[in-house]
């Protein structure tokens, strides 16, 4: 429900890896401070029947979790690899064609 990925591709959910030394989760980096600022690295992986054809992943994160202020989105696929921020209200991760 986090995600809604381009239907074209044909996708359904895989692996979900998530750490926070705040919130003491997976095996988050030591340097992290654990006092204030909580960051959440999520990892999640979908398994596409025809991944080549998805141009976008629609997100409801923020709409989820009222606290998260930006998303920063990292992709790497066969077309190639992209880094972008969405800030609220955006949803929309643009895929490499």
């Amino acid at each position: 429900k986090l995600f809604a990925i381009d239907p074209a591709a044909g996708c359904k959910p895989g692996a979900v890896e998530l750490e926070s030394a705040a919130l003491q989760l997976g095996r988050p980096d030591p340097a992290e401070p654990q006092a204030g600022h909580a960051d959440l690295d999520a990892s999640f992986e979908f398994e596409c029947t025809d991944a080549a054809r998805a141009g976008f992943v629609d997100t409801a994160l923020s709409g989820a979790f009222a606290g998260i202020a930006r998303i920063e989105v990292q992709v790497a696929s066969t077309h190639g690899q992209r880094k972008a921020t969405l800030t609220r209200p955006a949803r929309r991760i643009v895929l490499p064609r």
